[in-house]
């Protein structure tokens, strides 16, 4: 059934729109790696070492807290759905 909602989400048609549009806002991962770069010199000029800064043990733990809440979320809420959403839509499309 050609007509239905998926199709026109996610048919050829819809599929070449998203790859042209993708194609046309390549410039934004060039911009991602420039703000990084300056970033690291930014924070080289003020004096603050990335080393010492990551070997924090505060640091550290509240990363490690964060990374907790964020895998808690992706088993409890999130994988079901993307991983539904990818068997139903990705792999049976192509």
């Amino acid at each position: 059934m050609r007509s239905s909602a998926l199709w026109r989400l996610f048919g050829p048609d819809a599929l070449y729109i998203k790859y042209k549009y993708m194609a046309q806002n390549k410039q934004g991962f060039i911009q991602i790696i420039i703000i990084v770069v300056l970033l690291v010199i930014i924070l080289s000029l003020l004096g603050v070492s990335l080393s010492s800064l990551f070997s924090n043990p505060l640091l550290q733990n509240n990363f490690g807290v964060v990374w907790g809440w964020v895998s808690n979320v992706w088993t409890n809420y999130l994988s079901v759905p993307f991983v539904a959403i990818w068997y139903v839509i990705w792999i049976n499309f192509f």
